[in-house]
């Protein structure tokens, strides 16, 4: 059966009230059982997602990917309004468009005009692509010719002007290269890069998004100013083009030649199409399915493969330990063959073809990453690890299958079919099942987006995860702290404490969802007069609570102006209203005293924090957390279950 959106000829899934858009001939929509108004051609269903996205965007001052889509894709719906598939989490969806996009999920974008017409052609264009991808699966591409159509239903003569057609439509290799170009070669000078102004900015905006797209910051450039340091090992644009280089060649070598290999390769992360398998370039591209190595050994006890299971069977796959949220990485590059469906008590599965190899990834949350029909690089996050429920056991998992291929058909399949354990016990699995520990033996020092340390690697000891995660409660949701310096600006009065956070729900980090926060400068004192001193709060660990003061509020703050977005800190001492809220822009030093501001970009003493970026982050922070917590999130007063651990007091460098 095709998918509601195909069927309905409405790719967003959007809804019909009680006055249903307009279809052929001026004629109003059709309305499906489930509300979903049904046209008579696609260009009209396209018509009626733009003016929607409009809405949204004007009306309800929606202007991020999260804000757009908290509020499109309500949790009591499921993804694609199919009957089976999981709910949807508007954060995971917000989290699939930001990555095909190429950008933030928490960036302020720019379609419309406040006259009604559109802003940003070509970040329209991709949104609405990106959004239908997510909607209908199955690697969905939405044609070029349909697309324009409804554009200039819209907006007559819009497609005439501006950019053009998105990477994430339907068209031909040529248009999609054409969204893309560099006059001459950038990188190393000293190997003959010619570094114009105007290429370099286009290969810093491109890794940048590469580094989104593929979830590895290596690859990102630091600022874009169309710049190259002469020497290379003082440019970080050079340093992100040798450590995306890394992923395809043998030797990298800081160069990006016109039409060249590391071109042509960046054009299709950034276009989100399928790249050369890395295995074409000589060098096998693999990676461990987690970020950290789980102290839990995979080859002993009910985790092994073959181990025997109740009901006469043996085990089928290696389990991974680790808490529901974790962040899954695909194993090598390959493309998702089926899923997610559902799989093993309340979680599902995506099975992806890796070339040499099929891996079925079990016991997952139903909102991945990628679906059936997308291809994957190895360490691309592609899921999360999921919540076994109606059953006891020591931990969530990642159930890791593999099958060499020389079968053909469904995985799972009656005893009679399947393999057979040397203990004479069917794995009700195809005849192709292989014992995955090998590869994991072997993948266990390729931990995705990170190296490591020959140290670690030569040792029997497990690699885990960070040691903060000590600090991390296993529960509900966690703003995690790390302070790692403190610093003076020439000519101000204060010193700042600059740190790194990370947010984390139920013990696993959120992706998206880190950065820096600026503080006062220390030492950190919770006595009355640590305002006085303009100090920070002492380290430690802190409730939340909902805000709703004259200048900052949890609920009912402003896009742009006051009130700004805020959560409060209880249990601060004698020290009392220290908050998370945005950073003021002037000075843009620190805003605060003893409160605590989202940022990015601060590398040194000079680094001014932008206002608008800080903003979106607390923005961030408070729609994920009701996301996660949907009812549960109060209306005021303490957050259940919701903290921050500050850790660390350091001194002026």
């Amino acid at each position: 059966m095709p998918p509601v959106a195909i069927k309905n000829k409405n790719y967003l899934n959007v809804k019909n009230g009680d006055d249903p858009w307009m279809d052929v001939g001026g004629k109003p929509s059709k309305t499906d059982p489930k509300g979903h108004a049904v046209f008579s051609d696609p260009v009209y269903g396209i018509r009626a997602g733009l003016l929607l996205l409009r809405t949204y965007f004007l009306k309800h001052d929606r202007r991020t990917i999260l804000a757009i889509l908290s509020r499109w894709a309500p949790a009591t719906d499921t993804i694609g309004s199919q009957p089976g598939n999981p709910h949807n989490e508007p954060s995971q969806y917000a989290l699939f468009v930001a990555q095909r996009m190429g950008i933030s999920q928490t960036q302020k974008l720019a379609l419309f005009r406040d006259d009604k017409t559109v802003d940003d052609l070509g970040q329209l264009r991709a949104l609405f692509a990106a959004m239908a991808a997510y909607e209908v699966g199955g690697g969905f591409v939405v044609p070029v010719a349909e697309l324009d159509a409804g554009l200039e239903l819209v907006e007559p003569g819009i497609t005439k002007h501006g950019t053009g057609p998105s990477a994430l439509l339907a068209t031909t290799a040529d248009a999609k290269a054409k969204g893309w170009t560099i006059s001459g070669s950038v990188g190393r000078a000293d190997k003959g890069a010619r570094n114009a102004a105007a290429d370099v900015e286009t290969v810093q905006s491109m890794l940048r998004s590469a580094a989104m797209i593929l979830g590895d910051a290596r690859f990102d450039p630091g600022s874009i100013d169309g710049s190259v340091a002469a020497k290379p090992g003082k440019s970080d644009t050079v340093r992100a083009i040798v450590a995306f280089q890394g992923r395809f060649l043998a030797k990298p070598d800081g160069l990006i030649e016109v039409g060249g290999r590391t071109w042509r390769e960046l054009v299709a992360v950034v276009d989100g199409t399928a790249l050369p398998s890395a295995a074409a370039s000589g060098k096998e591209e693999e990676s461990f399915p987690l970020a950290f190595v789980p102290t839990a050994d995979w080859t002993k006890g009910a985790r092994a493969f073959g181990a025997d299971r109740s009901g006469n069977r043996a085990h089928a796959a290696c389990d991974l330990y680790a808490p529901e949220g974790t962040v899954i990485h695909a194993v090598a590059d390959g493309t998702v063959v089926r899923g997610p469906v559902e799989f093993y008590a309340k979680t599902f599965a995506l099975e992806v073809d890796h070339g040499k190899f099929l891996a079925r990834y079990g016991e997952i949350r139903g909102d991945t990453f990628v679906r059936e029909g997308d291809g994957v690089r190895a360490g691309q996050p592609i899921a999360r690890v999921g919540h076994l429920q109606g059953i006891a056991v020591a931990s969530d998992m990642l159930h890791l299958e593999l099958y060499d291929k020389s079968a053909h058909g469904p995985l799972t399949v009656p005893a009679a079919a399947g393999a057979i354990a040397p203990s004479g016990r069917p794995f009700l699995r195809r005849k192709d099942l292989i014992d995955p520990t090998p590869y994991l033996s072997r993948w266990k020092s390729r931990l995705p987006g990170a190296a490591v340390a020959a140290a670690a690697v030569a040792s029997t000891t497990a690699v885990t995860a960070p040691a903060a995660a000590a600090t991390i409660p296993s529960k509900g949701f966690c703003v995690h702290i790390r302070r790692v310096r403190e610093e003076q600006r020439a000519g101000v009065k204060y010193a700042r404490t600059i740190a790194e956070y990370q947010c984390y729900w139920n013990g696993a980090p959120l992706l998206d969802l880190d950065g820096q926060m600026a503080e006062r400068g220390g030492p950190g004192d919770n006595t009355a007069n640590g305002v006085d001193r303009h100090l920070r709060i002492a380290a430690g660990r802190y409730p939340l609570s909902v805000h709703d003061g004259t200048n900052y509020k949890t609920y009912g703050y402003a896009a742009s102006g006051k009130p700004l977005p805020g959560l409060l800190l209880l249990d601060t001492g004698k020290r009392t209203w220290i908050l998370i809220h945005p950073a003021h822009h002037a000075p843009g030093y620190v805003s605060s005293i003893g409160c605590i501001n989202p940022a990015t970009g601060l590398k040194d003493a000079d680094s001014r924090i932008n206002l608008a970026d800080s903003r979106s982050r607390v923005i961030a922070i408070i729609e994920a957390m009701k996301t996660k917590m949907g009812t549960a999130f109060p209306k005021s007063g303490p957050i259940p279950d919701a903290v921050v651990v500050i850790e660390g007091e350091p001194a002026m460098a």
